[in-house]
């Protein structure tokens, strides 16, 4: 048997403010939950919504807990709300369910803030989010209810090598671009990583992977981006 409740602590919130915020931001997608709802009967639209706050306050950039982050990104939540809306909190906080796994979400904009009349968001309106995020989707209760989704998507490269000195990555990379391979350098808990290609698709990374290890790149390995 479960120990979550309503108490139980969600970073320096608890459970009961997060089902709270999710009934403010997301309660109409409990009208359509018959239509919208992922495996186990959660609407899609919360899963997102829920999800956006975990991901913006991994993510460092939106300030210091989650309790700022909901304060500033989020509608005050309702001191009412569905039992859907805890047993989503438990879903993803507890049981690390994602509206989408290959989706780093860090905006969420409701359709009437933001929708044109197709239902989809308004390049005006949502230039400055475009600017800095990918439009990733979005989840509709009704032609005038629903929420549009911005952050980064997940990208599969594989790491030929790594190295303590910029100078050998820097000639590791001139090498494999003289060979057509595109390339970049990551640096990251400090190592140079030389990273090759860029694909949405995890397969065709490890294609590259194992054409580059046949070649001789035995260290060559498949890496997630956001």
């Amino acid at each position: 048997m479960s120990d979550f409740t309503a108490d139980t602590p969600i970073g320096d919130l608890d459970a009961r403010t997060v089902a709270g915020i999710l009934m403010a931001q997301g309660g109409f997608f409990l009208k359509k939950r018959d239509r919208a709802a992922a495996p186990g009967g959660t609407p899609e639209g919360l899963l997102g919504i829920a999800q956006a706050l975990s991901d913006m306050t991994k993510d460092g950039s939106f300030g210091t807990g989650m309790a700022r982050v909901a304060r500033y990104h989020f509608m005050p939540p309702k001191e009412r709300w569905h039992p859907v809306c805890l047993q989503t909190v438990e879903e993803v906080f507890f049981r690390g369910v994602k509206r989408n796994p290959d989706w780093q979400i860090l905006s969420v904009r409701s359709f009437s803030e933001c929708a044109d009349r197709r239902g989809e968001p308004d390049e005006e309106k949502t230039a400055e989010l475009r600017a800095l995020y990918d439009y990733l989707g979005k989840d509709a209760a009704s032609k005038s209810e629903g929420v549009f989704y911005f952050g980064r998507k997940r990208v599969y490269r594989v790491c030929t090598e790594r190295y303590l000195l910029r100078e050998n990555a820097r000639l590791l990379e001139e090498h494999m671009q003289s060979f057509g391979y595109p390339c970049a350098l990551k640096n990251e808990c400090g190592f140079f990583h030389v990273l090759v290609g860029r694909f949405a698709a995890k397969s065709d990374a490890e294609a590259l992977c194992a054409d580059l290890r046949a070649r001789g790149y035995v260290n060559a390995k498949v890496y997630a981006y956001f």
